[in-house]
């Protein structure tokens, strides 16, 4: 373990410990997956330990893992998602800086909470975290996802300290189609971006929200070569313009 702390560097360990500021002063940062596959999963809290006491005083919340219900951020199941990332994690957090809140991996699906109380997870965590990419330019399905969450999260596991708060921590639409076309999410257009926008910040009951994403983005492959470019940004990719959804946020 400790040639493993040694190894780290701000280059090296994109420790996501980045730390999201969304919500005025709580920020959220999660131990990177990939300085986490460079040793073996018994070395994970000594990554957590060492990540907690670099950033103590400056990160009030931390976020166990992304998405660990889909494949391209976890191979394991729930259930060693529970016993290899989020125990471990959360008995750092709450053991070397227990003044802060431990959020679960925002999960893909909603729908899968249930399956990580069953397995085991439901007293490791303060804040459930939960992500939806509606498939239309309604907030219909978002609103039901949240409520959904908030009640089997509830007080299970830490019937002290009151129900959880749920944090929506990526939810979106894109203002275009991508270059190259995919099923994920839903596409509109400027005018109804901002609509949606609107509407989710007005009825979607969460402590926090997170939009995604500031600016219009390219994706790239694991190789650096370019796949496609994205539109789910209030502004352009190079900032030159703002869309109507810019001033929806920030107003």
């Amino acid at each position: 373990p400790a040639a493993v702390v040694r190894a780290w560097s701000p280059a090296a360990v994109p420790a996501r410990a980045c730390v999201r500021s969304g919500t005025g002063s709580a920020r959220a940062a999660a131990a990177s997956e990939r300085a986490a596959r460079t040793a073996a999963p018994e070395f994970f809290a000594d990554l957590v330990r060492a990540v907690v006491a670099r950033d103590r005083g400056r990160v009030s919340q931390w976020e166990r893992w992304n998405e660990p219900d889909h494949p391209h951020s976890w191979s394991g199941g729930l259930d060693q998602y529970v016993r290899l990332i989020l125990e471990p994690g959360a008995d750092v957090v709450r053991t070397e800086a227990p003044e802060c809140s431990v959020l679960l991996g925002g999960l893909a699906d909603h729908r899968n909470l249930a399956l990580i109380h069953r397995a085991g997870g439901a007293s490791l965590y303060d804040v459930a975290s939960v992500h939806h990419y509606p498939s239309r330019a309604s907030v219909r399905h978002v609103r039901r996802a949240v409520n959904h969450v908030r009640s089997v999260a509830g007080d299970e596991g830490r019937p002290d300290r009151g129900p959880r708060a749920v944090w929506l921590t990526e939810c979106g639409i894109a203002s275009r189609p991508p270059t190259i076309p995919g099923s994920f999410g839903g596409t509109t257009d400027e005018p109804v971006q901002a609509r949606f926008v609107r509407s989710l910040y007005a009825t979607v009951e969460a402590e926090a929200i997170f939009l995604y994403q500031l600016r219009d983005t390219t994706i790239f492959d694991c190789h650096g070569r370019k796949l496609k470019e994205v539109y789910w940004g209030l502004t352009t990719s190079d900032s030159s313009r703002r869309k109507a959804a810019f001033a929806t946020y920030r107003d």
